[in-house]
């Protein structure tokens, strides 16, 4: 969704005031993760929303006309991928768009734990795959 969207009379959204909603929720699941084990889901699904929101508004910046970051498939328009948004967070081609844009830098680690979050504990629990397993 590029711009806002109205819901009733007294919510608006918008990329921006989304993944600030994600990262919110992030924190207040993390609080609940001691005493409630379904609160990590909501917590994987909460950092995912924001990281890709975040980055969305980076490789957007001021202008939301500056960024076209929708592909047209099948008639219709769509986000770019999460894995193709970060990978364009890191490339000075797509975030140097003014004298104090920075591209995004990772280590090695940083990737890995991307990585992880997304195709592993947030693509589990959106496609309802199950799983046991440690998280570390």
């Amino acid at each position: 969704m590029i711009g806002k969207k109205e819901i009733g009379k007294f919510l608006t959204l918008n990329e921006e005031t989304n993944a600030i909603d994600y990262l919110e929720k992030a924190y207040d699941f993390i609080k609940k993760t001691e005493y409630d084990h379904w609160a990590l889901k909501w917590v994987i699904l909460s950092l995912y929303g924001a990281l890709y929101g975040f980055a969305i508004n980076s490789l957007r910046g001021s202008d939301p006309s500056n960024r076209v970051i929708y592909k047209i498939k099948n008639g219709k328009e769509n986000l770019i991928s999460f894995k193709e948004t970060i990978k364009r967070c890191q490339n000075p081609k797509w975030m140097y768009m003014t004298s104090l844009s920075k591209i995004l830098k990772l280590s090695n680690k940083e990737k890995e734990s991307i990585r992880r979050l997304s195709e592993h504990y947030r693509n589990d629990f959106v496609h309802y795959r199950s799983w046991f397993s440690p998280i570390k």
